[in-house]
């Protein structure tokens, strides 16, 4: 008999407690699919020339709202917080000056996805509370819609910033992190979580 994780497609279950890795890969795949629903509420709007508001938008402006006001933020204090520490804390050798220019770039985009999130949040707040039916716009002072150029560079910025963490930093941290430091960081994270 299939697992139930076999027989969702597409649904793959969380990490484990004990694989905070896995977790925050897991977050960056949600980031993505997130961002990709981003880009498919800009390209329902271009090709329309305004955007249409009806259920679903509202439902996905809602969603990536919530995403990034609470997860993407809490992963992001999970990363500097606890894994750059440890990431840091295992080094040995040659690779920590390439390390620690990752991690502070990483830690300043992480500021700058912040206030890409900040100028974006508006357009999509306003998206969720829309009414439905609203034709996203009544006249050209009364646009609702997204910013093209916000999006843009929402999203180029996040991409590029999640293509340093998976293709460098995470290959790194599965090498260098004992099973003390991934506890710790696990730990770190179980906590942000009960507060939050």
């Amino acid at each position: 008999m299939p697992s139930s994780a076999q027989s969702l497609p597409g649904f793959r279950p969380l990490p484990d407690e004990g694989d905070p890795l896995g977790k925050l890969d897991a977050c960056h795949d949600r980031m993505q699919r997130q961002l990709t629903t981003l880009q498919r509420l800009l390209e329902r709007q271009t090709k329309a020339g305004h955007l249409v508001i009806d259920d679903e938008v509202r439902a996905a402006a809602g969603a990536i709202r919530n995403y990034f006001d609470e997860a993407a933020s809490r992963h992001h204090r999970d990363e500097e917080q606890d894994l750059f520490p440890a990431v840091i804390e295992a080094m040995a050798g040659s690779d920590a000056v390439c390390l620690h220019a990752i991690v502070r770039r990483l830690a300043a985009d992480h500021r700058q996805l912040e206030k890409a999130w900040h100028d974006l949040r508006p357009d999509l707040v306003a998206l969720a509370q829309a009414e439905p039916d609203h034709p996203g716009r009544d006249s050209e002072d009364d646009a609702i819609g997204l910013d093209p150029a916000k999006v843009d560079r929402f999203i180029a910025a996040h991409r590029t910033h999640l293509e340093v963490e998976d293709d460098e930093l995470m290959p790194m941290a599965r090498r260098l992190l004992s099973d003390e430091q991934l506890a710790r960081i696990g730990q770190g994270m179980r906590n942000r979580r009960d507060r939050g």
